[in-house]
């Protein structure tokens, strides 16, 4: 090979070393650009705020994906990334983050943990003691000033999740459950009779088909001024007299809802009990869900006056005489 082409071939790979290493310069370039819009451009430009929880024991890689999966990141890997190359820690908790919130302001809220809410989830049926008694566990306010407050409430304290700050008061708390019920029956016309029965069937039903036939049976005794005799405002009432003069720790620790025996029919000696006053309870008996309140308004049509639930069905009577055969085919005795 003459001197000529040695030249050329040198000097074609030192042009294509060249071509190479302003394309990866370009590559590395365009790369960090695309990381930098990533970590500092939000996800959506929309205002408002998502409640993100990590949870203990997460690796950053299901932190990341449950991230992005909320739409809270761009991208789990460059979060992981990310996370790696800061090389701190994600604390555990329930975080509120805004919509438009940048990588790293996601990155520094989790990684600090100065920004947690508490999580909590009031289950349906619950009655305001029983708010109050896991609020007190929660330490997010005082069993005694929940109940004291909001008792006048009961009914409209709405079972469901909430993200609030552990800085709230009890009367923000009450007004967030409060708000919360006033927007979940805003399509709704509910009486003050309507969400009493809700919170007798939230009591008795055993499965969502169940609810408006319930309602049913209770709607036709009220029309024909019928006592309710429904058990759970018996135990209502006994449980009522049961906390009014004990300490506050056993308050704590009540079992509320407890079986009641034949005789407590008539021996609680009490407004709620509807096997003894005529009429409905003075209150709702507790805070129900939507498809209580939802069944109770179009509650099933029906002539039934009677009903009894057990080996996973609803039996029905229209006559005391039915029911009492009723019980004999699903007790096997009266």
């Amino acid at each position: 090979m003459d001197s000529e082409k040695k030249s050329g071939i040198k000097k074609n790979v030192k042009i294509c070393l060249i071509v190479f290493f302003i394309a990866f310069i370009l590559a590395v370039a365009g790369s960090l650009f695309y990381l930098n819009w990533i970590i500092k451009t939000p996800v959506s430009n929309k205002s408002g705020k998502k409640y993100f929880e990590v949870k203990k024991g997460e690796t950053t890689l299901t932190i990341s994906k449950n991230l992005a999966e909320k739409k809270l990141v761009k991208s789990e890997l460059v979060f992981a990334i990310y996370v790696r190359i800061k090389s701190g820690s994600l604390i555990p908790g329930v975080y509120e983050i805004p919509k438009n919130a940048k990588m790293i302001d996601v990155y520094d809220t989790i990684s600090n943990g100065k920004t947690k809410v508490v999580k909590f989830t009031i289950p349906e049926g619950y009655r305001v003691e029983q708010i109050g008694q896991l609020l007190e566990e929660k330490k997010l306010g005082s069993y005694e000033d929940f109940v004291a407050k909001g008792a006048k409430l009961e009914g409209q304290l709405f079972p469901d999740t909430y993200y609030i700050s552990p800085e709230y008061s009890t009367d923000q708390i009450i007004e967030t459950m409060h708000a919360n019920y006033l927007e979940k029956i805003s399509t709704l016309t509910v009486s003050s009779e309507d969400l009493t029965i809700a919170s007798i069937v939230e009591r008795e039903a055993v499965k969502d088909e169940e609810r408006p036939i319930i309602a049913g049976v209770y709607k036709n005794r009220l029309a024909r001024k019928m006592k309710l005799e429904a058990d759970p405002t018996v135990q209502y009432g006994k449980d009522n007299q049961s906390i009014k003069y004990i300490n506050l720790s056993a308050k704590l620790n009540f079992p509320y809802w407890q079986q009641i025996s034949s005789a407590d029919y008539l021996s609680v000696k009490s407004p709620y009990n509807t096997y003894i006053i005529p009429a409905l309870p003075p209150t709702p008996i507790c805070n129900p869900g939507t498809k209580s309140i939802e069944s109770t308004i179009n509650y099933t049509h029906h002539d039934y006056l009677y009903f009894l639930q057990a080996n996973g069905q609803i039996y029905l009577a229209k006559t005391q005489a039915e029911h009492e055969q009723n019980k004999l085919t699903a007790w096997g005795h009266k």
